[in-house]
């Protein structure tokens, strides 16, 4: 099946032509420790789902919050894909290219996360 095949190789050669190398993972956390982090970032996001609605006066703080913490629950996640030993490279290289994307290339190029949570709001939503 020559023609599915060729195909199959465009659209990954496509996806994939500006895709960091797999051994960029390197330099990010283990699959381990990402795995607790994001334990943690879905624990805070389940008490802030259930605050929001005791403090209705707060509400919108809270919804801000939230998408903070989605959004590097997405960052953290990308980093879990990235550094899973038994995913295939292409997925590992499509996860480094998002996380790339979503926290920009210098800091991805120095290695530089962000807090697993919104740790600047801790103060703020006590």
């Amino acid at each position: 099946d020559l023609d599915n095949d060729l195909n199959l190789l465009r659209r990954r050669y496509h996806d994939l032509h500006d895709a960091p190398l797999v051994q960029d993972s390197l330099r990010f956390p283990d699959r381990g420790t990402v795995n607790e982090m994001l334990a943690f970032n879905r624990a805070f996001r389940r008490h802030l789902d259930s605050k929001q609605f005791l403090e209705y006066d707060r509400s919108f703080i809270y919804q801000v919050v939230l998408k903070e913490t989605d959004r590097l629950y997405q960052i953290w996640d990308s980093v879990r894909d990235a550094r899973c030993d038994f995913y295939y490279v292409t997925v590992r290289r499509q996860a480094l290219k998002r996380l790339r994307n979503l926290i920009g290339a210098e800091a991805y190029h120095t290695g530089e996360l962000p807090p697993y949570v919104p740790v600047w709001r801790f103060q703020e939503i006590q």
